[in-house]
């Protein structure tokens, strides 16, 4: 599943801010940190088509670019005032987006480990001075078929709290899942695997005391009904594929989580032969 024709469109309404040459392999770089302007600054910048160009790279991160949601949130946080850098920033989104315009979603039959048709979930959370940002995939037959970032709605006073709220979130995007399949003829009688990298949170879930702290008590609740029907599995931090939608990231990771997620990896390592598609080098 992917979109070039899209891609190749956007490019040309945003033709005179893009360079005239160019091979984004991220979106963002993984230093980036998007600072609110000042007043001066949005004078200065209030005549560029920000709110169209994070609008236009919106829609394909709710379809087939699910690796972009993170940069579209943290610049849709910009939405009532930005300024160059901040413009620049998304022109850089939507130059990866172009140069990556071959790349989208890659589903698979045989070759992913938990089964044909078999949903599984990844959940993972930042945790911070302000309210965490979660991000939680759905995934089946080696690629994402639901996929979530947002910040959430409470705050959480320790990273296994964080970790439980995202886990509890990815629980009921499960059992949506469950049911769907169950409706269309997919017997599901074993629980769903839900990853998880925070060891605590996992604990909880399983019922153990996490040193006696109100934090531990708190997520032991929420997590509760997430065990009865996810059986909480941990993976290694480098492994979580949702930490793709919690921060930026440099290359080398960026690409290993985003095929990882959109089932390239997958097909190429059981595939000889086959290709990631070439990267495009855009001349305007």
């Amino acid at each position: 599943m992917t979109q070039p024709k899209y891609w190749e469109l956007a490019g040309r309404r945003f033709e005179k801010y893009l360079p005239a040459q160019y091979c984004a392999r991220i979106p963002v770089a993984a230093k980036e940190e998007l600072k609110n302007a000042t007043d001066e600054e949005w004078e200065e910048a209030k005549h560029l088509p920000y709110r169209e160009l994070v609008g236009t790279l919106n829609y394909p991160a709710q379809m087939t670019k699910f690796e972009i949601q993170y940069s579209v949130q943290r610049l849709s946080a910009h939405m009532r005032k930005w300024n160059k850098h901040i413009f620049a920033v998304a022109i850089g989104v939507l130059m990866y987006c172009i140069t990556t315009k071959h790349i989208g979603l890659l589903y698979s039959r045989g070759l992913d480990k938990h089964g044909v048709n078999v949903i599984y979930s990844y959940a993972d959370s930042s945790f911070g001075i302000k309210r965490p940002i979660g991000c939680r995939y759905v995934m089946m037959n080696g690629a994402i078929v639901r996929s979530k970032t947002a910040q959430h709605s409470v705050m959480s006073d320790s990273t296994c709290s964080a970790e439980a709220i995202e886990a509890a979130l990815a629980g009921n995007d499960i059992i949506v899942f469950r049911f769907l399949i169950s409706e269309i003829g997919f017997k599901m009688d074993e629980p769903t695997k839900l990853y998880q990298d925070n060891q605590a949170a996992i604990q909880v879930a399983q019922g153990h005391s996490t040193s006696g702290s109100s934090s531990g008590s708190k997520a032991r609740h929420i997590l509760i009904r997430v065990a009865k029907l996810a059986e909480l599995e941990y993976c290694r931090t480098v492994q979580m594929l949702a930490d793709l939608g919690n921060k930026f990231h440099g290359v080398k990771q960026f690409e290993f989580l985003r095929d990882m997620s959109n089932g390239y990896a997958l097909v190429r390592a059981k595939q000889d032969g086959y290709a990631l598609p070439e990267l495009v080098v855009k001349f305007v």
